[in-house]
């Protein structure tokens, strides 16, 4: 696995799984809280959608969210 997932993930067939907070194919970088997931079942695939897809996650893995919205993954409508 690239880097042996950074310890932050595990191997598996040559893919890095990465740890809860952690993201990249080597598990380096810092992920948001995902607050949104849709499983394809045509593609065996599941996809989640960093900071509900309402705003941009900072390096720090800290969602800044869009005008409107909030919350720690921006998955609530302010007013």
């Amino acid at each position: 696995c690239p880097n042996d997932c950074n310890g932050h993930g595990t191997c598996e067939w040559g893919f890095c799984i990465c740890d809860a907070g952690f993201k990249a194919v080597d598990c380096s970088e810092l992920s948001c809280p995902q607050a949104q997931c849709s499983f394809s079942y045509s593609d065996h695939w599941l996809t989640c959608l960093e900071c509900h897809n309402h705003g941009l996650c900072n390096t720090s893995g800290f969602c800044l969210c869009n005008q409107g919205w909030g919350g720690e993954s921006c998955q609530l409508i302010s007013c």
